[in-house]
This record gives C-alpha cells, structure tokens and sequence, in this order.
C-alpha cells in the first residue's frame, strides 16, 4: 500500500486478499500527519503591526497555529474526537488496548518541523467496537489562527503496519479555494468478507477544503459530516 489514492479509486479495503478470497494481512497501524509552513510576518506599517499585536493578544493563539484531529461517529452521530483540545479520548475505555488505540503527538503551534507537525496514530485492531467511522480532518480551527498564515500545507496518511510508516497518500489544499479546514480521509467499519463475525476497516479519499466559524467545533464537526 505504497500508491498514492484518490477520491477515484473509492473505498479502499486496509486488508490483502489472496486468489482464494482469504484475507492475508491488515493494516493494523494508521497515522494521519498534518504539515504546514509559517509564513514570514509581512510589513504592512505601524498599524498593521499595531492590530495584529492586539489580535494575537485578545486570542492568544498564533496565527499559524493549525491542528490535526479525528471524529469518531456511531451511525453517522459524533461521538468522540481527538485534537484540538483534547488529545486523550479513550481514557475510560474497558480495556488498555482500546485506551491506546489512538494517539496524538500533540499540539505544534508554528509549523517548524521538517516532517509532520501534528501527528494522530490508529491501532485499527482495538478502536473500540462502537465506532464505525473516522474522519480525519485538519486545518486553522483556533480563533486567532489563520489560513494565510501558513503555506506549503500537506496531509498524509500512512500504513505503519510492522513499524515501517509507508505513505498511502499525500494530499495538498488548492491554493485557489482557500478555506479553513480540510476533510481528508474517512475510514468505515465493515463487516470482515471471509468472518462475519469480525470487522475490517477500509479508506476513502475525500480531500476537500471547507469553512467554519473559528474556534466553533459545531461548525467543524458540521461541514466535516456534510462533506465527507
């Protein structure tokens, strides 16, 4: 699962199948990676200065300030996330698998690492069984952040079965329909082809950029739904 995926190919199954139709092997590890670059401060005069002094003061947040996440869903409900402002979501879960079965790697406020900044990983064998959708969405949900902040923003989404991180699929907002979130990817639940009785997980490209109210999580979790 090395090959770059778009929103053409569907869903597509985290399994293998052989000539038999038996399942051979799982993805059992995903990590969703956000990266983006702080735009250097532009000179607009004293009072261009002056105002977004104030502005950052009042949200206290960076401009280029972004966050990665994920929102888990029940039949088509959301029910949990992961991000923003809450990076431990499974913490009452029955059992310490599903307590870390996902896991952010916390927030990055400027966008000054060389590879991801903002990262969230997926033990797809032990999300708890109640949740049969993920969106992975990204982007400047704070209220004081800002899209024309940052550049050279990319998602990737990796296959980090066995250790070795491999990307599935990068995927680049176009820079001609600015817009303050984007909806990345989804991951269904589906029942197992070869054993009813279990489940097995695929992927769905959705890539596209939408608004919300800043710092409004409704909105956020709104247009993610509507889209995805």
């Amino acid at each position: 699962m090395t090959h770059a995926l778009t929103k053409a190919d569907g869903a597509y199954p985290l399994y293998d199948l052989n000539d038999s139709g038996q399942i051979t092997s799982y993805v059992e590890t995903l990590r969703f990676g956000l990266r983006w670059k702080a735009k250097k401060a532009e000179r607009k005069g004293l009072g261009g200065w002056a105002e977004r002094k104030l502005r950052e003061a009042e949200s206290k947040t960076d401009p280029a300030d972004w966050d990665a996440g994920a929102i888990f869903l029940t039949g088509g409900d959301p029910k949990k996330y992961i991000g923003f402002d809450g990076f431990d979501p499974f913490k009452d879960e029955a059992t310490s698998e599903e307590k870390k079965s996902v896991r952010h790697s916390g927030d990055s406020v400027r966008g000054a690492s060389d590879g991801d900044d903002e990262q969230i990983d997926f033990d797809l064998r032990h999300i708890p069984q109640r949740y049969d959708q993920i969106l992975l969405v990204g982007g400047a949900y704070k209220l004081g952040s800002e899209t024309s902040a940052v550049r050279d923003v990319k998602a990737t989404v990796y296959d980090g079965t066995g250790g070795s991180f491999d990307p599935v699929g990068e995927f680049e907002p176009s820079l001609l329909r600015v817009k303050r979130m984007i909806a990345v990817a989804r991951l269904d639940r589906q029942p197992d082809p070869t054993d009813p009785g279990k489940t097995v997980w695929s992927l769905s490209i959705v890539n596209e950029s939408y608004d919300i109210r800043p710092g409004d999580f409704t909105s956020l979790l709104q247009g993610a739904i509507n889209i995805s």
